[in-house]
């Protein structure tokens, strides 16, 4: 199992929306699975450390959003293998003005992919748990593209079988640790 990351030479630079309560709708649509369609294309902004140049050669973003952003490259690519496990819905990145397509990914395959037992897990004021790095994953063979964590929808991973298909994609696919 492998995780993304946006391939680049700058420390983390994701893109962010800047209306909170639109985060909030874009989050329970694509990550907790709300019902309905987008009725327009969300416009997030891009870190304004990246150029025109580097934005158009990447083929995945980072995000606050815990959702998948890629270029029409790794859609086109990865659309077909990934099947009715998940569903690209069009978006424009922000990058000064200037609006750049790409896709935000809405992942349906919910498996048990967090190991629970061995991961580090911090306490918010509330009482509730939510993992840190380092995580740990279960090395359970699961049969899976593109998977959102069943107890945790804010974590996502590449299978192997996905990650050959994105091979000489810009963008970074890193080992996970498994258990």
């Amino acid at each position: 199992m492998y995780r993304l990351q946006q391939q680049s030479d700058m420390d983390f630079v994701p893109c962010h929306i800047r209306n909170l309560q639109r985060q909030e709708e874009l989050y329970d649509f694509l990550v907790d699975g709300k019902e309905g369609l987008l009725q327009y294309a969300p416009v997030l902004i891009a870190d304004n450390r990246l150029t025109l140049e580097s934005i158009q050669k990447l083929d995945y973003l980072e995000s606050f959003l815990p959702a998948p952003i890629f270029s029409e490259r790794a859609k086109m690519r990865i659309e077909k293998i990934v099947g009715e496990d998940v569903v690209f819905y069009p978006c424009k990145i922000n990058l000064r003005g200037e609006l750049l397509q790409f896709y935000l990914a809405k992942i349906f395959r919910k498996l048990p992919i967090l190991d629970v037992e061995n991961s580090p897990f911090h306490t918010l004021s509330d009482g509730r748990k939510i993992p840190t790095y380092p995580y740990k994953f279960t090395s359970q063979d699961l049969e899976f593209t593109l998977a959102r964590d069943f107890y945790y929808p804010s974590l996502f991973v590449v299978s192997s079988r996905l990650q050959k298909e994105m091979y000489g994609l810009y963008l970074d696919l890193v080992p996970l640790i498994l258990e």
